[in-house]
Formats: structure tokens, sequence, C-alpha cells
């Protein structure tokens, strides 16, 4: 829209020139030639509109999914933490095998030195201390089970953290792109200011100052495009890996069938 203006008001400013000018052929040719610059810097300068509301609109998306990506490493880690934590819990509830056993070792050398009765009342106080450590102590089976948890966890959330870090090229590629196209935007326009003032002024000199800024608004254009596109495809077949190896580590069918074993081990008391 503003370089449809630009164009319009140029036009006017020419048609004017072209009545007051300098009433000559070459005058009207360099109207011309004039206008043709200032008709393909207003294309430029739509095109490098066009390409940063494109870069800017894949930078939204793709921090939208490294967005998600990280939300699921931070659950990772924290199921990984609350395992750990929980491990280190049953662990500190084992008794100490080698106090354990100076334990068990004292009890039976005073049944086999007791009276019958004594024995007997021994054995029975054995038994009893072994039924309450049976239901307050963890078993090794359970240890194992938390332990295969954590091992799963740690790995997936190392993928995860690794899924999420391949997202930063592909921001930095399309963070800068939208960058170097405003710069070449800018200098479409500023071509634009000058070609006007050449148009006003009939001057050759404004006419080829406003060639530079055209012609460097012309490379931005082609070598951000290039390079953008090469970082693109970069970190497009990064991400791809990461995202496999991160899928490949989650099993949610696996993880519901050991939670149905759970339940049915609980269920029947094994």
């Amino acid at each position: 829209m503003e370089a449809h203006e630009l164009i319009e008001q140029t036009h006017e400013a020419s048609e004017k020139s072209e009545g007051h000018g300098h009433g000559g052929g070459h005058g009207k040719n360099m109207s011309k030639f004039i206008g043709m610059t200032m008709a393909v810097m207003g294309v430029l300068l739509a095109l490098c509109s066009a390409l940063v509301g494109s870069a800017r609109t894949s930078l939204v998306t793709t921090m939208v999914k490294q967005t998600n990506s990280s939300l699921e490493y931070e659950s990772l880690s924290n199921k990984y933490r609350l395992m750990q934590a929980n491990l280190q819990q049953l662990h500190a509830l084992l008794p100490d095998p080698k106090e354990f056993k100076a334990t068990e070792d004292e009890v039976q050398k005073l049944m086999s030195t007791g009276a019958g009765g004594q024995a007997v009342i021994g054995k029975i106080v054995t038994l009893e201390s072994k039924k309450l450590l049976l239901t307050v102590t963890p078993t090794h089976e359970d240890l194992m089970r938390f332990a295969v948890f954590m091992k799963t966890y740690n790995k997936q959330q190392k993928a995860a953290r690794q899924y999420t870090e391949s997202f930063d090229d592909k921001v930095e590629a399309y963070s800068e792109g939208a960058e170097h196209f405003e710069w070449a935007q800018l200098c479409c326009e500023i071509g634009i200011v000058l070609a006007s003032i050449a148009l006003l002024l009939g001057s050759r000199f404004a006419w080829f100052a406003s060639l530079i800024p055209g012609v460097a608004g012309v490379v931005l254009i082609t070598m951000t495009f290039l390079t953008v596109h090469t970082q693109i495809e970069q970190a497009e077949k990064k991400i791809t890996m990461a995202k496999a190896s991160y899928e490949k580590l989650i099993d949610e069918k696996a993880d519901e069938a050991g939670d149905e074993n759970l339940i049915h081990q609980i269920e029947t008391g094994q």
C-alpha cells in the first residue's frame, strides 16, 4: 500500500515535470526510466514485506513447536527426579545387611543355649520380626522396577532435550532472515524516495543515487533467501533426526503393559 501510494505520487509528479519540464524527448525518456525504476523498487518493496511476514510466521510456528517439546522435556525431567527420590527413599528403608546378620546370629545363639520354652519363645519372636520386616521393607523387585523407570526416564529426558535444542538453528535462521529482509525493505524505500526526488527535480544524479540502495536491496534479498533456505534445510534434518530418536524411546504401549502388569500383581497378591 505504501509503495502504491509512492508510485501514484511519482506518476503525478512525472506528469507535472513533463508539463513544465525541459520540454524535450530527453526529459520524457528520463522520467520514464525513473518511473520504471520506482515501479521495480515498489515490487521489490512488496516482495520484502511478504518475505518478512512469511519469516515471522514461520518463526512463531517454530517457537511454538519448540515450546511444546520443552514442556515434554520438563515433564520427563520431573518424572525422573520423582523416581530418583522414591528410589532413594526405598533404599533408605532397607536394613543394613551386616547389622541384620549380626542380630540374627545373636538370636540364634540365644535360642540354641536356652531351655525348651525359651527356644520356642525365641523362634516366635524371630518369626514375628521377619513378618514385620517383610511388611515395611521393600523387596528387591520393587527397587529394580524403580531403577528401570529411572533409566528409561533418564534416556527419554536426554532425547527430549536434544529434540528441544534442535529447533535453535531453525529459530535463529528465521529470526536473522526476517531482520535481513527488513534491511532490504529499507533499501527499497530509500531508493524510492531518491527516485521521487530525481523525478521531481529532473536530476540524473539523484536517479543514479537511487539505483544504489535498489541494487543493495536486490543483493540482500537474494543472499538472505539462499542463506535462510540452506540453513532451514540443515535445521530440518537435525530436527527430524532428534524427533525420531525421541519418539523411538517413547513407547506408550509398553508403559501401559507395565502398568497393567503391576495392577494385576497387586490384585492377585503376588
